[in-house]
Protein backbone atom coordinates (compact mmCIF):
# COMPACT_ATOMS: atom_id res chain seq x y z
CA UNK A 1 0.00 0.00 0.00
CA UNK A 2 3.16 2.39 0.63
CA UNK A 3 4.03 2.10 -3.02
CA UNK A 4 3.02 5.14 -4.89
CA UNK A 5 5.04 5.23 -7.33
CA UNK A 6 4.74 1.28 -8.36
CA UNK A 7 8.09 0.48 -8.28
CA UNK A 8 7.03 -2.80 -6.36
CA UNK A 9 6.54 -5.68 -8.94
CA UNK A 10 7.54 -8.57 -6.40
CA UNK A 11 7.64 -9.55 -2.19
CA UNK A 12 10.13 -11.85 -1.10
CA UNK A 13 10.34 -13.45 2.32
CA UNK A 14 13.05 -15.56 3.56
CA UNK A 15 12.50 -17.07 7.37
CA UNK A 16 15.68 -18.45 9.05
CA UNK A 17 16.10 -20.08 12.41
CA UNK A 18 19.55 -20.07 14.56
CA UNK A 19 20.48 -23.55 15.05
CA UNK A 20 23.04 -25.88 16.19
CA UNK A 21 24.50 -28.51 13.71
CA UNK A 22 24.57 -31.59 15.97
CA UNK A 23 27.21 -33.08 13.19
CA UNK A 24 30.02 -30.39 14.44
CA UNK A 25 28.78 -28.38 17.36
CA UNK A 26 28.69 -24.94 15.10
CA UNK A 27 26.38 -21.98 15.02
CA UNK A 28 23.88 -22.76 11.80
CA UNK A 29 21.09 -20.64 10.19
CA UNK A 30 19.49 -22.93 8.07
CA UNK A 31 16.28 -21.23 6.25
CA UNK A 32 12.91 -22.80 6.79
CA UNK A 33 10.44 -20.65 4.76
CA UNK A 34 10.76 -19.06 1.24
CA UNK A 35 8.00 -17.47 -0.04
CA UNK A 36 7.46 -15.33 -3.72
CA UNK A 37 4.28 -13.79 -4.32
CA UNK A 38 3.80 -10.66 -7.30
CA UNK A 39 2.49 -7.43 -5.38
CA UNK A 40 -1.51 -8.11 -6.72
CA UNK A 41 -1.75 -11.15 -5.04
CA UNK A 42 -0.15 -10.29 -1.63
CA UNK A 43 -2.00 -6.70 -1.59
CA UNK A 44 -5.22 -9.23 -1.92
CA UNK A 45 -4.28 -10.99 1.36
CA UNK A 46 -6.02 -9.87 4.35
CA UNK A 47 -3.44 -10.64 7.15
CA UNK A 48 -5.55 -10.26 9.59
CA UNK A 49 -7.96 -13.57 8.94
CA UNK A 50 -5.31 -15.89 7.31
CA UNK A 51 -4.41 -19.16 8.35
CA UNK A 52 -0.64 -18.40 8.35
CA UNK A 53 0.87 -21.50 7.24
CA UNK A 54 -2.27 -22.20 4.61
CA UNK A 55 -1.84 -18.69 3.00
CA UNK A 56 2.28 -19.97 2.93
CA UNK A 57 1.57 -23.17 0.88
CA UNK A 58 -1.62 -22.14 -1.43
CA UNK A 59 -1.79 -18.66 -2.08
CA UNK A 60 1.96 -17.85 -1.78
CA UNK A 61 2.91 -21.02 -2.94
CA UNK A 62 6.29 -21.21 -0.23
CA UNK A 63 8.50 -23.52 0.21
CA UNK A 64 8.25 -24.98 4.16
CA UNK A 65 9.26 -27.71 5.22
CA UNK A 66 7.52 -29.02 8.08
CA UNK A 67 6.95 -32.43 8.41
CA UNK A 68 4.91 -35.30 10.32
CA UNK A 69 6.60 -34.79 13.78
CA UNK A 70 6.37 -30.98 13.56
CA UNK A 71 10.42 -30.58 13.12
CA UNK A 72 11.74 -28.23 10.61
CA UNK A 73 14.05 -28.68 8.17
CA UNK A 74 16.98 -26.86 6.00
CA UNK A 75 14.81 -25.83 2.30
CA UNK A 76 16.98 -23.61 -0.70
CA UNK A 77 15.48 -20.01 -0.73
CA UNK A 78 13.13 -19.48 -4.04
CA UNK A 79 15.62 -16.38 -4.16
CA UNK A 80 17.68 -14.25 -1.70
CA UNK A 81 19.81 -11.43 -2.07
CA UNK A 82 23.79 -11.00 -2.65
CA UNK A 83 24.07 -7.90 -0.84
CA UNK A 84 27.81 -8.49 -1.24
CA UNK A 85 27.06 -7.79 -5.22
CA UNK A 86 23.59 -6.01 -4.82
CA UNK A 87 21.92 -8.42 -6.67
CA UNK A 88 19.29 -11.31 -6.67
CA UNK A 89 20.20 -14.85 -6.65
CA UNK A 90 17.22 -17.37 -8.30
CA UNK A 91 17.51 -20.85 -7.29
CA UNK A 92 15.54 -22.56 -9.59
CA UNK A 93 16.64 -26.66 -9.48
CA UNK A 94 15.43 -28.22 -6.86
CA UNK A 95 15.60 -31.63 -7.67
CA UNK A 96 11.85 -33.37 -6.79
CA UNK A 97 14.00 -36.47 -6.01
CA UNK A 98 15.32 -34.40 -2.81
CA UNK A 99 12.00 -33.04 -1.60
CA UNK A 100 10.47 -34.97 1.50
CA UNK A 101 7.52 -37.29 0.32
CA UNK A 102 5.42 -35.11 2.45
CA UNK A 103 6.28 -31.85 1.02
CA UNK A 104 5.79 -33.59 -2.67
CA UNK A 105 2.30 -34.73 -1.62
CA UNK A 106 1.48 -31.13 -0.35
CA UNK A 107 2.90 -29.59 -4.05
CA UNK A 108 0.76 -31.88 -6.00
CA UNK A 109 -2.33 -31.00 -3.57
CA UNK A 110 -1.26 -27.83 -4.82
CA UNK A 111 -1.01 -28.69 -8.13
CA UNK A 112 -4.94 -29.71 -7.93
CA UNK A 113 -6.21 -26.82 -6.73
CA UNK A 114 -4.68 -24.60 -9.02
CA UNK A 115 -6.39 -27.07 -12.16
CA UNK A 116 -9.69 -26.35 -10.38
CA UNK A 117 -10.10 -29.26 -7.85
CA UNK A 118 -11.34 -29.07 -4.42
CA UNK A 119 -9.02 -31.11 -2.98
CA UNK A 120 -8.83 -32.68 0.21
CA UNK A 121 -5.23 -34.02 1.72
CA UNK A 122 -5.58 -37.18 4.27
CA UNK A 123 -3.77 -38.27 6.86
CA UNK A 124 -0.10 -38.11 6.33
CA UNK A 125 0.36 -41.54 8.62
CA UNK A 126 -2.05 -44.32 8.26
CA UNK A 127 -3.61 -43.05 5.19
CA UNK A 128 -4.79 -46.28 3.53
CA UNK A 129 -2.92 -45.91 0.43
CA UNK A 130 -4.72 -41.99 -0.57
CA UNK A 131 -2.94 -39.39 -0.30
CA UNK A 132 -5.36 -37.01 -1.77
CA UNK A 133 -8.97 -36.89 -2.21
CA UNK A 134 -9.96 -34.48 -5.23
CA UNK A 135 -13.68 -33.08 -6.35
CA UNK A 136 -14.76 -31.35 -9.64
CA UNK A 137 -18.24 -30.12 -9.60
CA UNK A 138 -18.52 -30.92 -13.96
CA UNK A 139 -21.86 -32.21 -14.15
CA UNK A 140 -20.58 -34.73 -16.71
CA UNK A 141 -17.06 -35.66 -16.15
CA UNK A 142 -16.85 -34.68 -12.65
CA UNK A 143 -16.63 -36.58 -9.25
CA UNK A 144 -14.56 -37.85 -6.86
CA UNK A 145 -11.07 -39.31 -7.83
CA UNK A 146 -8.26 -40.46 -5.09
CA UNK A 147 -4.94 -39.73 -5.69
CA UNK A 148 -1.32 -41.21 -4.91
CA UNK A 149 2.10 -39.88 -4.92
CA UNK A 150 5.29 -41.68 -5.19
CA UNK A 151 8.93 -39.93 -4.76
CA UNK A 152 10.77 -42.74 -6.42
CA UNK A 153 13.84 -43.08 -8.49
CA UNK A 154 13.37 -46.39 -9.73
CA UNK A 155 10.39 -47.41 -12.06
CA UNK A 156 7.08 -48.56 -10.77
CA UNK A 157 6.10 -51.79 -10.92
CA UNK A 158 2.83 -54.00 -11.12
CA UNK A 159 2.77 -54.65 -8.06
CA UNK A 160 2.31 -51.30 -6.68
CA UNK A 161 -0.39 -50.29 -8.87
CA UNK A 162 -2.42 -53.24 -7.73
CA UNK A 163 -2.33 -52.46 -4.35
CA UNK A 164 -3.40 -48.52 -5.44
CA UNK A 165 -6.68 -50.22 -7.92
CA UNK A 166 -7.55 -52.39 -4.96
CA UNK A 167 -7.86 -49.30 -2.73
CA UNK A 168 -9.91 -47.58 -5.84
CA UNK A 169 -11.94 -50.55 -6.34
CA UNK A 170 -12.68 -50.47 -2.37
CA UNK A 171 -13.50 -46.77 -2.27
CA UNK A 172 -16.44 -45.05 -3.73
CA UNK A 173 -14.27 -42.66 -6.03
CA UNK A 174 -15.17 -42.61 -9.97
CA UNK A 175 -11.13 -42.63 -10.67
CA UNK A 176 -7.89 -42.59 -9.68
CA UNK A 177 -4.84 -40.82 -10.05
CA UNK A 178 -1.45 -42.51 -9.56
CA UNK A 179 1.50 -40.04 -9.78
CA UNK A 180 5.49 -40.88 -9.60
CA UNK A 181 9.06 -38.83 -9.97
CA UNK A 182 9.74 -41.77 -12.02
CA UNK A 183 8.42 -44.07 -15.11
CA UNK A 184 6.01 -46.57 -15.73
CA UNK A 185 6.48 -49.52 -17.62
CA UNK A 186 4.11 -50.51 -20.70
CA UNK A 187 2.68 -53.18 -18.81
CA UNK A 188 1.73 -50.58 -15.80
CA UNK A 189 0.28 -48.04 -18.58
CA UNK A 190 -1.99 -51.00 -19.80
CA UNK A 191 -3.26 -52.12 -16.16
CA UNK A 192 -4.10 -48.36 -15.47
CA UNK A 193 -6.40 -47.97 -18.55
CA UNK A 194 -7.95 -51.45 -17.83
CA UNK A 195 -8.43 -49.94 -14.29
CA UNK A 196 -9.65 -46.57 -14.74
CA UNK A 197 -6.38 -45.28 -13.52
CA UNK A 198 -4.45 -42.19 -15.01
CA UNK A 199 -0.57 -41.79 -14.78
CA UNK A 200 1.78 -39.21 -13.87
CA UNK A 201 5.13 -39.53 -14.50
CA UNK A 202 8.42 -37.80 -13.13
CA UNK A 203 8.49 -35.52 -16.82
CA UNK A 204 4.80 -34.56 -16.98
CA UNK A 205 4.74 -33.86 -13.58
CA UNK A 206 6.84 -30.79 -14.16
CA UNK A 207 5.35 -30.20 -17.12
CA UNK A 208 2.07 -29.61 -15.01
CA UNK A 209 4.04 -27.84 -12.05
CA UNK A 210 5.26 -25.38 -14.20
CA UNK A 211 2.05 -25.01 -16.64
CA UNK A 212 -0.01 -23.92 -13.56
CA UNK A 213 2.53 -21.93 -11.62
CA UNK A 214 4.72 -24.30 -9.63
CA UNK A 215 8.29 -23.39 -10.75
CA UNK A 216 11.11 -23.53 -9.41
CA UNK A 217 11.37 -27.87 -9.36
CA UNK A 218 13.17 -30.08 -11.30
CA UNK A 219 13.31 -34.05 -11.90
CA UNK A 220 17.49 -34.93 -11.99
CA UNK A 221 18.26 -38.41 -11.50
Amino acid sequence: NQDTHNNIDTIVFNGYINDIDLATGQDISPYIISAMVDKITFNSIDMNRIDKLKCLKETMQGRIDINSSLSLKGITPICKCDYLNKSVVNNESINLLEVDPFVLEDLVATLFRNMGYEVIETNKVNDGGIDCILYNNDPIMGGKVIGQVKRYKNNIDIPKLREFESVLRNSDAMKGIFISTSNFSSQCEKFASDNNISLINGSLLVDYFNRYGISSYILHK
